[in-house]
């Protein structure tokens, strides 16, 4: 997905690094900037939300000097991670998308949530939570749960 390593925690540079990657653009857009998810943390998270189980164990030793937030050591087991959750928000948002997974039963009932689970094309494209309900989510989240995002600029 992100073609180019990020290296700085500047999403303006970031975004002139991928400019021939508009679906990263929009994430950047729509979630990372005005969320102020910290890059360096991203960087760091992503390589673990993006990496395949084979690649965690053949590389235990590189993998384990990765560092991550607290809640991405719960993702680095490959089986805790959710469906429907695109690695990038996973990686952005792991305390979200723990939350989330966690609560995933309860949501459809509370009421910034009612409707958006009745029919899956409602809330699922091409195998992940689409923008809007993902949106929903990180909001919910920051003004019910905690406040402050794990990755959020400190």
């Amino acid at each position: 997905m992100i073609k180019k390593i990020i290296t700085s925690y500047s999403w303006n540079q970031i975004i002139k690094q991928n400019s021939d990657n508009p679906q990263f653009i929009r994430i950047v857009e729509m979630f990372l900037k005005p969320d102020q998810i910290y890059s360096l943390k991203f960087e760091n998270n992503f390589k673990i939300a993006n990496a395949s189980w084979e690649i965690l164990l053949i590389h235990e030793k590189e993998v384990s000097q990765i560092k991550i937030t607290p809640t991405m050591h719960f993702f680095k087991e490959v089986n805790n991670r959710p469906l429907g959750f695109s690695p990038w928000f996973i990686a952005a948002y792991p305390d979200v998308s723990k939350w989330a997974v966690e609560n995933m039963i309860y949501l459809k009932d509370v009421p910034p949530f009612r409707g958006h689970f009745e029919n899956e094309e409602d809330y699922i494209e091409n195998k992940a939570f689409k923008h809007h309900v993902l949106r929903l989510m990180i909001d919910y989240y920051k003004r019910n749960i905690n406040r402050k995002l794990e990755c959020e600029l400190d």
